[in-house]
């Protein structure tokens, strides 16, 4: 068998073991919730419950039986096996009747509007400043850089988006402190909503890619040094190789460790954003997945997880193909292992 065929194959094999392990854990994790989520949803229907009781019984019964929650648990598992290989989630209790394909698909845009911009720049600029921040080492500049690295990279993107939220739109009020867009905005192509949304948009941005800059950063220093400290360079130096292409080269180089690198981040950085969503109320898949969670909606947590899931480890899968295209020894070492 050729060895590109083998890579792929073990990757396909390990991608859907794994997928498969997920859709386990997403069923099980929101069922182990304290609470009934319909008994939640019935609430509005207490007052007519106080007059006659056999109203909300009856409707209690038609809504367990609607979301199949009155069979065993096994039966409730092979059912959501089966809605899952049709692309069914099913239909949310919070949102009753909306489809939780619909919820969240019209969610997802707006959270890949958030995390793709701000992952990548991140990315980018953490290892430009890093590569040169090794090129400058033990200077002020790099000091000064080394430190913010260090100091960034520690704080969670959420715990970041709280002190945003509290200095710049709290205690000074230059920024919004929750949604997407200003009330009674519609999303839209207009002057109005494009400048509304950035306003909104500018606090959650921020916390990811500062926060990012400050993992990328220090990474990208780190591998700068071995780099600017290898013969090659010390050689391209004494022969007076320009500053600009030295760290052009050094930059090269850290390149493929940190597209790995991207690649195993993704599922943190997903889960930051997500976070980040909730802190700032912002209108994508994380607080729309906060929603179903306080509510306990079975149907929404497992069709958001399993949408966000399947997405880094696509995301994940693509890259690790990428990597081995650019560097063939990565693809002919997992293959002899």
């Amino acid at each position: 068998m050729h060895p590109i065929t083998k890579f792929l194959l073990r990757k396909i094999l390990f991608y859907t073991a794994t997928f498969i392990i997920m859709l386990v854990i997403t069923f099980v994790l929101p069922r182990a919730i304290p609470g009934n989520a319909v008994l939640m949803q019935l609430r509005q229907f207490m007052r007519t419950a106080a007059t006659n009781p056999e109203a909300i019984e009856e409707r209690y019964r038609a809504l367990l039986s609607y979301f199949g929650l009155d069979k065993p648990l096994w039966e409730q598992f092979v059912d959501y096996l089966w809605r899952v290989a049709h692309g069914d989630l099913g239909v949310s209790i919070t949102f009753f009747p909306k489809r939780v394909s619909d919820l969240i698909f019209s969610s997802l845009p707006w959270s890949l509007a958030l995390l793709v911009p701000a992952y990548t720049a991140s990315w980018f600029v953490g290892n430009v400043l890093g590569t040169y921040a090794a090129h400058r080492r033990n200077t002020a500049i790099d000091n000064a850089l080394f430190s913010t690295f260090v100091v960034l990279s520690q704080v969670p993107y959420f715990i970041f988006g709280f002190f945003l939220l509290a200095t710049f739109a709290v205690q000074m009020r230059i920024f919004p402190t929750y949604g997407g867009w200003d009330v009674g905005l519609v999303p839209s192509l207009t002057w109005d909503f494009i400048r509304s949304y950035l306003h909104h948009y500018a606090l959650p941005f921020l916390s990811i890619f500062l926060t990012g800059i400050g993992v990328w950063g220090t990474g990208a220093r780190t591998m700068a040094i071995y780099e600017f400290g290898s013969d090659y360079m010390e050689y391209a130096d004494s022969m007076g190789v320009p500053e600009s292409r030295l760290l052009r080269y050094a930059f090269k180089n850290i390149l493929v460790p940190q597209i790995t690198g991207f690649s195993m981040q993704l599922g943190f950085a997903v889960g930051g954003a997500l976070l980040t969503e909730i802190v700032f109320s912002y209108p994508g898949v994380g607080w729309l997945l906060y929603r179903g969670t306080i509510t306990q909606d079975y149907m929404l947590i497992q069709g958001s997880f399993i949408v966000v899931a399947s997405s880094v480890l696509l995301a994940n899968f693509i890259t690790d193909i990428l990597y081995a295209v650019i560097d063939p020894r990565i693809r002919k070492g997992y293959v002899s292992a």
